[in-house]
């Protein structure tokens, strides 16, 4: 090999080269020198970085001479050297020796640029003050999968890496998204020497020690001041994407409302009921995380969530003040509380909850009741017999699910006489005495909506776990931030561009639904209209019975019937839609307004999302029109099923 060859193939192409000497007998096995256009030691550094990149060498400092005359001086090894290695350290697999004594060796010699240099040496004249001395005769041979494998991680591919974690990718994602661009990258001619390349391709380990830098560099330490260093720093980061985060670090609590929560609270739902719960085991130190959905025509939105340190009542009362500052005027649609809170049963949250909003009705979830019930029953310490467990629990069903306060009495007076254990009989009587947030018969509010669960935010949990967290624990408070800002903001955003897109069809096979009940009723006339001032009430009769007629009011959307009473969607309030063209505050939302309106200036997209016209029906019909062909629609398909 000439020395032209030789220069073109293992030397760094951006520098300018004279003098060149060459004892060449293979890749692996030649000695050379040759002035090269390196400056300090600094830019020798960087010369080296080039040449391990073209030779899939690494080579390490063994020693840096200070400036002594007018000469800097670098000396480096091959990394299989013996060079500060102790024997036996480190040692894991007998068949993975990295140290094997390799003698391969580089010296740099820097002259100073002055009038005596450059007289007496002309290559420092031409800029080329550096002389290096290179005697490549490794005891390895260096294109070989377990000598790649020791490589270091070149520093362009650590860019790569934090650029991954930055975008919220984990160390094992990050490494299988790296791999894939390995093997899509059409400038890489052997996949298979890359792959094998530590430099190019890190170990697990290494991946795992570069998240670590990235992490604390980023996230803080897990607990203490460090933490919330970082998460003071980040506040201004946070608001510039529209979010507000406020921290307590005296009493540990963090509250976020990102732009869509702050949206949500815009609603006029959201002055009615909100759903309240708590998780744990999320954050490495623990942390509690409280959710506040918020009910809509779309579904259950964010409304705001706060973290504290643990779920006592003084950490629910410092989250839920926080919560209520950030908000401002602009919570629960203005009205500065909601008129219903659905919690499950824990007295700590109810007793906050009630305090930071006094005039909220604080009302019990239905499911977790019924599980407490029977987890009662099951309790072998109460000794309830096997066969009487079904036969008390729906006793207690059957008052819990009365819609009249007599015969919710009555129920329980029945449930008094028929049970025989004493204890059970007690217990009951506890839970009698605050039969107003739970009893059903107590729950004849149209701002309830029909919801009689915490399901809502149970959802929310698990979706949080599964969806943002993907089931790992955050590092620390400061990445459960993070994760509700972006990852869960844009979850609940993607989502209700689905539903705006056309894409989430339940409203529709809901109001089908109710269509199709309420096809019994044929004839308008048979619907009374009772005119008050400017709106309007009606009568629907009963299905079962005609001479039982049910009241309905379509300024609140309620009805008098057992379903509607609560503010659910019945089907006599569907009649009176079919027939009359009223608008109800229940009904499913499945007009093209109602999808932009889920875009627009509520929810998703804000103020950036599309025209009505884009989310207009393909026929264009209007709103009366649509009413009319979707009942006509329905007619089809009753007749075609008689």
């Amino acid at each position: 090999m000439d020395d032209k060859q030789f220069q073109q193939q293992f030397l760094p192409t951006s520098y300018r080269y004279c003098g060149l000497t060459l004892d060449f007998n293979s890749d692996s096995d030649f000695e050379t020198q040759f002035n090269v256009s390196i400056r300090d030691l600094s830019d020798a550094d960087g010369w080296v970085r080039q040449f391990e990149a073209i030779t899939k060498s690494n080579w390490k400092v063994r020693f840096t001479y200070p400036l002594k005359r007018t000469i800097q001086r670098k000396d480096y090894v091959c990394h299989h050297q013996d060079f500060r290695h102790i024997e036996g350290k480190g040692k894991k697999c007998e068949a993975r020796v990295k140290f094997t004594g390799c003698k391969a060796k580089m010296i740099i010699k820097i002259k100073a640029v002055n009038k005596r240099t450059q007289y007496r040496y002309p290559w420092v004249k031409d800029g080329m003050p550096a002389t290096i001395t290179i005697s490549y005769r490794h005891n390895h041979p260096m294109l070989n999968a377990q000598v790649l494998s020791f490589r270091k991680v070149d520093p362009i591919v650590k860019e790569k890496f934090v650029d991954y974690f930055n975008k919220g990718l984990s160390v094992a994602s990050a490494i299988e998204y790296h791999l894939n661009e390995i093997d899509l990258d059409p400038d890489i001619d052997d996949p298979i020497l890359t792959r094998a390349d530590a430099a190019l391709n890190p170990s697990r380990r290494v991946v795992s020690h570069l998240y670590d830098i990235w992490r604390e560099e980023n996230l803080g330490s897990r607990i203490g001041e460090g933490m919330w260093t970082v998460l003071r720093d980040k506040t201004k980061e946070y608001s510039s994407v529209g979010a507000t985060v406020l921290i307590n670090e005296e009493s540990g609590v963090i509250v976020i409302v990102t732009p869509l929560m702050f949206r949500a609270h815009v609603q006029d739902t959201s002055k009615t009921i909100a759903f309240v719960d708590s998780t744990a085991s999320c954050d490495a130190d623990n942390h509690s995380i409280t959710f506040v959905m918020l009910v809509s025509s779309y579904g259950a939105v964010p409304g705001g969530v706060v973290i504290t340190t643990g779920q006592r009542e003084v950490d629910y009362v410092a989250g839920f003040s926080a919560l209520k500052s950030a908000l401002g005027n602009s919570a629960f649609g203005g009205s500065g509380w909601p008129q219903i809170f659905m919690t499950d049963d824990s007295t700590a949250e109810r007793n906050a909850l009630h305090t930071v909003w006094p005039s909220a009705t604080l009302m019990l979830c239905h499911f977790h009741i019924l599980q407490a019930v029977w987890r009662w029953l099951w309790d072998s310490r109460h000794e309830v017999k096997k066969e009487d467990r079904q036969k008390f629990m729906q006793l207690f069903k059957d008052v819990l699910n009365a819609t009249d306060r007599d015969v919710s009495e009555k129920f329980y007076q029945k449930l008094l006489c028929n049970v025989e254990h004493s204890g059970y009989r007690e217990y009951v009587q506890q839970l009698w005495t605050r039969r107003t947030e739970w009893c059903k018969a107590w729950r004849n509010i149209p701002s309830m909506r029909g919801h009689h669960t915490n399901n809502f935010c149970e959802v929310t949990v698990r979706l949080f776990k599964d969806h943002v967290l993907t089931r790992c624990k955050a590092y620390n408070a400061v990445a459960l931030v993070d994760f509700v800002i972006t990852v869960m903001d844009r979850f609940y955003r993607n989502h209700l561009e689905k539903f705006a897109n056309g894409r989430i069809t339940a409203s529709n096979i809901l109001l089908e639904k109710l269509l199709l009940k309420s096809s019994y009723i044929t004839d308008p006339e048979t619907i009374g209209v009772v005119k008050s001032g400017v709106a309007s009430v009606y009568t629907v009769p009963s299905q079962s019975n005609a001479n039982i007629k049910y009241t309905v009011d379509p300024s609140i959307g309620c009805c008098s019937c057992a379903v509607g009473m609560d503010g659910s969607c019945c089907k006599h309030q569907v009649a009176v839609f079919k027939f009359f063209s009223e608008t109800f505050p229940n009904l499913p939302p499945i007009t093209a307004a109602s999808r932009h309106e889920c875009m627009n200036e509520v929810l998703a997209l804000g103020y950036n999302a599309p025209p009505l016209s884009f989310y207009a029906d393909m026929l264009e019909r209007r709103v009366d029109e649509h009413r009319r062909w979707l009942c006509r629609h329905h007619w089809a398909l009753i007749q075609n099923r008689i």
